[in-house]
């Protein structure tokens, strides 16, 4: 607040109750020329930018370790892949269908089995593209282990992929009656 009268300042001094009321009014004047609100919104303006910078940096470096994860993982993908294709390249073929049931029973008579072998069960299964597994059962009585174990083992070893899955040996009174199942994987027709 300006003091009422008028005084001549090259002359007369100013009072210091004077000189307080003059301070005091400017530092009024200065509050609002200076509004503190606006001086907060910024502040606040830049705290929430400061934020999101570092939640969209750390969005960014998650998002590239991701990719970084994810190339790794197509790379190794596409090493399996030419590893597949130079395994495939390099590995035979399975056998053929062929009837490998006459041979079967031809082993048997070659080993002394004379009693007629009896087919129960045969099919194939898919189990993949291209791939079956051939599957026949036969059932036989006979009196000596030993040829029917030299029968498997021949079987086994000459017809090619040739395995006998399932075997079953049952005592009787004057023979054992056998049931074996031969598998093999084939392509399929």
């Amino acid at each position: 607040m300006i003091p009422q009268r008028v005084r001549d300042r090259s002359i007369t001094p100013l009072s210091i109750d004077e000189r307080d009321e003059i301070a005091t009014a400017a530092t009024a004047a200065e509050r609002s020329n200076r509004p503190a609100s606006l001086v907060v919104l910024a502040g606040l303006v830049f705290v929430i930018a400061c934020a999101i910078v570092v939640v969209l940096a750390t969005r960014q470096a998650s998002a590239r370790s991701e990719v970084d994860r994810l190339t790794g993982e197509i790379e190794q993908l596409r090493e399996l892949v030419i590893e597949l294709e130079v395994a495939k390249s390099d590995q035979p073929t399975l056998p053929e269908s062929e009837p490998i049931l006459a041979r079967i029973e031809t082993i048997a008579t070659e080993v002394g089995i004379e009693e007629q072998l009896s087919l129960n069960n045969t099919g194939k299964t898919d189990i993949a593209p291209g791939i079956v597994v051939a599957r026949g059962s036969y059932n036989l009585n006979h009196d000596d282990l030993g040829e029917v174990m030299e029968w498997l083992r021949r079987v086994t070893t000459e017809i090619e992929g040739v395995e006998a899955t399932r075997t079953s040996f049952t005592p009787r009174r004057n023979d054992w009656k056998i049931e074996v199942t031969f598998e093999r994987y084939e392509q399929a027709n």
